[in-house]
């Protein structure tokens, strides 16, 4: 199969060129001027691409390994959900109500975040268990201790965003960027919760 044809106005036709050419497109009433930044280079059927189109980097994703950070991901984000939520119920003393309505807030947005993952799970053909990862109950429920569990929660979720990263960097730009955004909320909540400590720690 010959090249493809790159129509002009004369019904003449252009052949390939490389970077940095210049080519004229010579019609009736405008002369058309081109600058190739690219190269056009001929696939083997004979068809023209350019030769910065980026390869398919998909298949080199360990698709089930991504699938089972994912569905850990998700099993960890509804364990947060449970967590928050039974933090709020404990909370007590002349701060509670701000803390009752931070906590609440990190529940509602651990659900939204299971939510996420799961839909990138299902999306590259996994399947999304229905357990929640295990929670260690303390006790302890003074809100120094609260928040004290809720930055070691934060910086676990952490570690298994950046093991999805590492998993998937250079890979996927969907993925990739999933990632970091997660990270970026994970740090952000980390410092959050670092500064509201502050105030509570032990005298």
């Amino acid at each position: 199969m010959s090249p493809l044809p790159i129509g002009r106005p004369d019904n003449r036709q252009l052949r390939p060129r490389k970077a940095s050419q210049n080519v004229y497109f010579f019609g009736p009433r405008s002369i058309l001027f081109v600058e190739f930044v690219l190269v056009l280079m001929a696939n083997e059927d004979g068809c023209l691409r350019c030769s910065h189109q980026p390869e398919d980097k998909m298949k080199n994703i360990n698709t089930d390994k991504v699938c089972e950070l994912l569905n850990r991901v998700m099993e960890y984000e509804l364990a947060g959900v449970v967590r928050y939520t039974h933090y709020s119920l404990m909370v007590s003393g002349p701060y509670r109500l701000p803390i009752v309505d931070f906590m609440k807030a990190q529940a509602n947005e651990s659900l939204v975040h299971a939510q996420q993952a799961g839909e990138v799970l299902t999306g590259l053909g996994g399947h999304p268990n229905q357990g929640i990862a295990a929670i260690e109950e303390t006790n302890r429920h003074d809100i120094y201790s609260l928040l004290s569990e809720s930055l070691a929660h934060e910086k676990t979720a952490l570690e298994l965003y950046n093991d999805l990263l590492a998993a998937v960097e250079g890979r996927s730009v969907y993925l990739e960027e999933y990632a970091r955004q997660m990270i970026g909320q994970e740090e952000m909540h980390t410092l959050e919760l670092a500064k509201m400590l502050r105030d509570f720690e032990p005298k």
